[in-house]
């Protein structure tokens, strides 16, 4: 499993973003939660995620999350992610240099 801490908000909201606990179980799963709730659990193959500038969109049941992470070049790889903004295709880059096991078939270019 692999645990990240994070910030949470729905897209569109401006309000500040709550402080979050973001797993990804056996790269199954997203669970998101705080100490007190459990937000969501979703299989990954039922997400769309994607990395823009402000946070990663995760959208699911008609909602969309934004959420950012403790590791954000991390969970790019983790989940898949093929397109992002230039300074996390830059971070991912430097992780991948830095641990080649790390998910080396990833495609890193803009059109993904």
């Amino acid at each position: 499993m692999e645990h990240y801490d994070g910030l949470l908000r729905l897209a569109g909201d401006f309000s500040p973003p709550i402080k979050v606990d973001i797993d990804l179980t056996d790269d199954q799963e997203l669970r998101i939660a705080t100490p007190d709730l459990e937000i969501g659990e979703w299989p990954l193959s039922s997400l769309a995620i994607k990395a823009l500038d402000d946070g990663f969109h995760v959208m699911s049941e008609g909602e969309e999350l934004v959420i950012t992470t403790s590791d954000d070049a991390g969970f790019a790889v983790a989940v898949g992610i093929r397109n992002a903004p230039v300074n996390l295709r830059k971070q991912i880059s430097a992780l991948m240099r830095s641990d080649p096991g790390v998910h080396a078939e990833s495609d890193l270019s803009p059109g993904g």
